[in-house]
């Protein structure tokens, strides 16, 4: 009988020569995980692939779909880490990236430059096509989707100068206990990949990780061929790069900025195809959750998205199903809905003489700007959620009971509230101390709680957020020079307008709840 752990499957995608096979050398030292060496890979070369099964023995897949079906079967008993390499298109995936929704998914990249020319000297005949960052891209956008979680994506380069860092976030991210014992291990060839073993000659002669450099006669500076391939994939492995949250960016968005403002001053403007809020945190060393961090993100093109829902039903609807009173949930109605993508926007003004100091003014917008930006985010998501007209009001003459209830409300639909919005003055006077209320919803739901202004004091919006809805990131920003609408500045001067573009969508309004506590006298009452 196979029991559950429940973990999902860790698939780290990369492209060949990525350095991945150490990483996979690593995760064998473990011994707590079982791993294996490119199936996908195998399964499309040899027409089927032998892998451990969830009751010790092995089994054989013939397709991609039972593949990953049998890799979600065996994380139901032991963890589970798959390498790949995107030498080939996966037709299952890159069709039904449905199907990629149940795993963890990871990327790592290298350099093109070193990376190409490295594959060229082991496969001369390599296409373009293979050397798969393009592949790796649009898995890494198709990933996101479906899971609805950022893939992380680690870097080789850091990889081997900071290995116990980067393998440390990697294990978080994946659910895994760090083990530093197991960044190194005894050098030799492993069965793991002996069928593809001219490809693992670095990773077999290794015990550890290292900074190889080797020299190879064809490179991208000297041979056109491997020129045309960087040229294609350069802009595919830049995108993937800016998602490496283990390490700053180069150049952060006020120092591009800056950069532009001192060559054009009265027109600057920098454009991203990512958002900013995202991927640059200011204030990440004074932790505190903002309803971004309650979200799944899901990658959107245009200036709206139709999406699924289920609604709570009509008192005569719910009355016509017979399941409604063991199951509240088997009443939800089932119907689409589109919600817009529209621009998030937060002003500056330019000091009087800081504009003469390009990395004082790089530092300023960093600091200001985008702490104003995450602002004006949190502010019109908080209010995009408050504002549905589906999600239930729950009145309450008590704070504390109010949530409790809100929270017995949600698990009564077969949910789990694991996140609520209060108003700070709520969780300092009503909440925090109150007899380790916080630890309990914590240790039992894993209760994130983000605070801020814009829900109302003796308000709190409970429910399974991550579950209910979705932030809708359309992956674009802009910084720029701009006339500010009148009254956004007591004085003249020059304004500086950044901008992200995104969206709610409520799919379970039924597994919100806003609390309202009776108000006495108008005043507030901490107790």
């Amino acid at each position: 009988m196979v029991v559950g752990v429940s973990r999902p499957p860790v698939l780290m995608w990369a492209h060949s020569r990525s350095a991945s096979t150490a990483f996979l050398r690593m995760m064998i030292e473990r011994g707590d995980v079982a791993v294996l060496h490119e199936p996908f890979l195998a399964l499309t070369e040899e027409g089927s692939v032998t892998l451990p099964s969830a009751d010790g023995g092995e089994v054989t897949a013939r397709s991609e779909k039972e593949l990953l079906a049998l890799l979600a079967e065996l994380a139901r008993v032991r963890p589970v880490f798959v390498k790949e390499v995107l030498d080939y298109e996966y037709p299952h995936l890159f069709a039904h990236p449905e199907d990629l929704a149940g795993f963890t998914h990871t990327f790592m990249v290298r350099d093109p430059e070193p990376t190409i020319s490295s594959h060229y000297a082991i496969k001369p005949a390599v296409t373009c096509e293979e050397i798969g960052y393009e592949r790796l891209f649009r898995l890494f956008e198709l990933a996101w989707r479906a899971t609805g979680r950022r893939p992380l994506v680690l870097r080789t380069e850091r990889l081997v100068r900071e290995p116990a860092r980067v393998v440390e976030t990697f294990c978080a991210y994946a659910g895994l206990p760090f083990l530093p014992e197991s960044l190194t291990w005894d050098a030799g060839e492993r069965p793991e990949w002996r069928r593809t073993r001219r490809w693992h000659l670095d990773a077999s002669g290794s015990a550890g990780f290292e900074d190889r450099r080797n020299a190879y006669p064809a490179t991208v500076a000297n041979h056109p061929l491997l020129r045309a391939f960087y040229d294609h994939h350069l802009p595919f492995y830049q995108r993937l790069v800016q998602y490496d949250q283990g390490a700053p960016m180069s150049e952060s968005p006020g120092r591009l900025f800056a950069r532009a403002y001192a060559d054009d001053p009265a027109h600057a403007e920098v454009t991203f195809d990512y958002t900013i809020t995202e991927a640059h945190e200011p204030t990440k060393d004074r932790p505190r959750l903002t309803v971004r961090n309650l979200l799944k993100v899901v990658p959107v093109e245009g200036d709206a998205a139709r999406f699924w829902t289920e609604s709570p039903p009509g008192e005569e609807e719910r009355r016509a199903v017979r399941d409604s009173g063991v199951r509240r949930e088997a009443a939800f109605t089932f119907g689409m809905s589109e919600a817009k993508v529209e621009p998030i926007r937060a002003w500056v003004q330019i000091p009087d003489g800081l504009a003469a100091d390009p990395g004082a003014l790089a530092t300023f917008l960093d600091y200001r700007l985008l702490v104003r930006l995450a602002t004006a985010e949190n502010l019109a998501l908080t209010t995009a959620l408050l504002g549905h007209p589906e999600i239930a009001r729950l009145p309450c003459d008590d704070y504390v009971h109010g949530i409790l209830s809100a929270c017995d409300e949600v698990e009564q639909s077969g949910a789990t509230p694991h996140a609520m919005i209060v108003n700070p003055r709520d969780y300092y006077h009503r909440l925090v101390g109150r007899g380790g209320l916080l630890a309990e919803l914590a240790e039992g739901n894993g209760m994130k709680v983000s605070r801020n202004r814009w829900v109302a004091p003796g308000d709190a919006l409970v429910g399974d957020i991550s579950v209910a809805a979705r932030l809708l990131d359309a992956r674009r920003s802009v910084i720029r020079v701009a006339e500010p609408p009148p009254g956004t500045f007591a004085r003249p001067g020059v304004a500086v307008c950044a901008e992200v573009y995104e969206g709610v969508a409520v799919h379970l309004p039924g597994l919100f709840y806003l609390v309202t506590l009776a108000k006495q006298n108008g005043a507030f009452s901490p107790v």
